[in-house]
Formats: structure tokens, C-alpha cells, sequence
């Protein structure tokens, strides 16, 4: 018994701690989104650029979840960037008119609200659902691309 006792009161070994390295983080994920207006819109457009506008606010839970889980994702981050996408935030924390004027456009009244503007001028919009996963995100950039 006290054999058995030893033993499990014996130290085991020190493992050495495994060097701590940052996590990889793609070079996509620090694309830069411009705050919405009309202009930058208009501006985007003309140019012949494909736009994402994410309409979101701070109180809205989906929008975050969204934005972690879809949004950011290396994936995603590496689409917007491969098409050349140009990235708006429209920021409805503080119900701002323009920005309700615009979800208006798309038949929306509130967030979370997410549309892609083909680069064609004439194109209409794409109006995402709004709970995203990658898939609906990558598929609709791709159709829209194209377009």
C-alpha cells in the first residue's frame, strides 16, 4: 500500500510549455471597411467595383454574431478582396436618416440587413437573408461578380 501511495505522490516529469506563437492570421482579414454614405456608394459604382454593404448597429446581437462567425472569416475576407469588393458599414446604432432611406431601397426596415451591389451601374441589388453563413455569403459574391 504505501508502494501504491509513493508512486502517486511521485512528481512526474516537467514537460517543457510548447513556445507560444501567435495565431496565423491571413493577410485578408484587415480589410478596411469605409463608414456608408450615398457618395461612396455612388463613387464605388461608377468606378465599375462590386459593393458589400453590411448594415448593422451595436445593440444588434445578429449583427455581431454575423460579423465574428461569417463576416471576418478568412474565407470570405479572401473573396472580398480577390473581386476587388469595396466594403461600406452602414452604422444604424444611432438610426441615422440616410441610412433608413437606403434600407428603405432594398424593401428593408431594420438590421441586420446585408446587400451586394454588382459592379454592373445598372445591376439591382442583392439582398442577403439576415442570419449569413459562408456559403450564402461566397455564393452570392460569386453570382454577383460576374454579373
Amino acid at each position: 500500500m504505501a508502494r501504491q501511495l509513493d508512486q502517486c505522490h511521485r512528481r512526474r516529469p516537467h514537460r517543457r510549455a510548447r513556445p507560444r506563437h501567435p495565431l496565423y492570421q491571413p493577410k485578408d482579414t484587415t480589410l478596411v471597411w469605409a463608414p456608408y454614405s450615398q457618395q461612396s456608394l455612388d463613387q464605388a459604382r461608377a468606378a465599375g467595383h462590386p459593393v458589400f454593404i453590411d448594415f448593422t448597429a451595436a445593440w444588434c446581437l445578429s449583427c455581431q454574431v454575423n460579423e465574428r462567425a461569417v463576416l471576418k472569416s478568412a474565407d470570405v475576407q479572401h473573396q472580398f478582396s480577390k473581386n476587388n469588393v469595396t466594403l461600406l458599414k452602414a452604422d444604424w446604432t444611432q438610426y441615422d436618416p440616410e441610412i433608413t432611406k437606403q434600407l428603405a431601397s432594398v424593401n428593408r426596415s431594420g438590421v441586420p440587413t446585408y446587400v451586394i451591389y454588382p459592379a454592373m451601374k445598372n445591376s439591382s441589388a442583392d439582398v442577403l437573408p439576415e442570419l449569413l453563413t459562408k456559403d450564402i455569403v461566397l455564393t452570392a459574391l460569386e453570382k454577383d461578380v460576374k454579373q
